[in-house]
């Protein structure tokens, strides 16, 4: 089990008992946390969708927290990729993401994140949050 790092984004999976697995056992449910640093390059940004799709061919269901505390703002190419990704992903979502959380303090951020929910809506539940602690408190919740 890998973690992924680029400047924009890194990802890292974790296990129900919180550690970094290193072969799956089957039916386990896993947690992926994404944090999130500046302003992706477009090179920046495609790497990491398709670290993001290689997640989902796992093929095991997760929680997902999308950290944005430190987030850029993506360029609307950028936007319509994401929605893209997100379109193409939809039965795969249903299937496979329990809970989403995402962490956002900027309100610019926010807006962007509701113009991607207007050109693409969630698939599975989400909440946004101001912070990790309430994400996790969300997540643990059945």
């Amino acid at each position: 089990m890998e973690t992924f790092s680029n400047n924009f984004a890194q990802i890292e999976i974790r296990n129900e008992e919180n550690k970094k697995p290193i072969f799956l056992k089957e039916n386990e449910i896993i947690k992926v946390i994404v944090r999130f640093s500046g302003k992706p390059t477009d090179s920046e940004m495609n790497d990491y969708l398709a670290h993001i799709t290689k997640i989902y061919e796992l093929n095991h269901p997760f929680y997902i927290i999308y950290d944005g505390t430190d987030v850029g703002l993506l360029t609307p190419t950028q936007v319509y990729k994401q929605a893209d990704f997100m379109r193409t992903k939809d039965q795969d979502t249903r299937r496979l993401i329990i809970k989403c959380a995402i962490i956002l303090t900027s309100m610019t951020a926010r807006m962007t994140l509701n113009t991607l929910f207007t050109l693409k809506p969630p698939a599975c539940k989400l909440e946004v949050f101001d912070n990790m602690t309430q994400a996790k408190i969300y997540l643990k919740q059945k």
